[in-house]
């Protein structure tokens, strides 16, 4: 009867053990379906950050090559500036050797400046001039409309 008390006793230890070694299994298989799930959506991340990724490097690359297009331009202007300035100095040195080689600095370099701030902001045209009537200016209004008056009245005699 002992070997059976012990036997019912391995038994029951066997099955406990069993029912632990399942509740370990099922704990493992909901953690392993947990990080499946999440392996998934990181996945499912990396892709839109890869997508995100791309578009920010095309527009990096547009930005890149407006970038480039802007320097080029404004490297022309400064070459078309140069160009205009040197057209002109031999005629500013020949108007400035009497007031001396120093003069003549002074003046290239200004122009130059004056160049560069014109391709780079140009100058608005200016508004039309607004005339101002003084008292002679309405006394001659008051004249022509006695005249045209007048001339109205010579016709309208002249007709009857």
């Amino acid at each position: 009867m002992e070997n059976c008390n012990n036997l019912t006793k391995f038994k029951k230890y066997c099955l406990d053990r069993l029912d632990y070694i399942y509740a370990a299994w099922n704990a493992l298989n909901s953690y392993s379906e947990k990080l499946e799930v999440q392996n998934k959506r990181l996945k499912e991340q990396m892709k839109i950050l890869e997508e995100e990724n791309k578009v920010l490097k095309e527009e990096n690359n547009i930005l890149n090559e407006e970038k480039n297009l802007a320097d080029k331009k404004l490297e022309e202007m400064t070459q078309i500036s140069a160009n205009t300035s040197t057209s002109i100095e031999p005629e500013l040195q020949n108007n400035n050797n009497i007031a001396g080689p120093s003069n003549h600095i002074e003046l290239t370099t200004s122009l130059n400046n004056f160049r560069q701030f014109q391709v780079l902001s140009p100058v608005s045209p200016l508004p039309p001039r607004i005339e101002e009537k003084t008292i002679w200016d309405e006394d001659d209004d008051e004249e022509e409309e006695n005249l045209v008056e007048n001339l109205e009245e010579e016709n309208e005699a002249d007709c009857w």
